[in-house]
This record gives C-alpha cells, sequence and structure tokens, in this order.
C-alpha cells in the first residue's frame, strides 16, 4: 500500500517495495537501500516475515534485519 496526499505529508519514514534502487537490484546483490528518511525494500527475493527467527529456511533473508 502507497501511502499519498495528506496523509504521506504526516510520515517521517517512508518504505517503498521496487525492483530496484538508486544502488542495484536483485542482481546486484541489494537487500534493501536507505536514503534519509526514505527505505527500499527490494522485490525478488525471498524474505522470512514470521516472528521466530529459528524458522529462517535455507535461501531466505529476515525482513525486520533487512
Amino acid at each position: 500500500m502507497e501511502v499519498t496526499g495528506a496523509d504521506a505529508a504526516w510520515a517521517t519514514i517512508h518504505v517503498t517495495l521496487a525492483g530496484s534502487s538508486a544502488i542495484g537490484g536483485v542482481a546486484d546483490g541489494v537487500l534493501g537501500v536507505t536514503e534519509g528518511n526514505d527505505i527500499t525494500i527490494i522485490n525478488g527475493w525471498n524474505y522470512y516475515v514470521g516472528g521466530d527467527p529459528i524458522n529462517i529456511g535455507s535461501g531466505q533473508y529476515d525482513f525486520q534485519t533487512v
């Protein structure tokens, strides 16, 4: 979900899911990028989003850690 308009003006941190970033994407090994108050998470990786890190599978990346 993207927040736009008046709601976006209140946000101090913006998180975006995208295919690439200013420094690259999956092909470049980029998982995510922070630029000031903007966070870009790169689509195309297998992220684990559960609550128990013991369940992170082989080839997965912990979303919270990224």
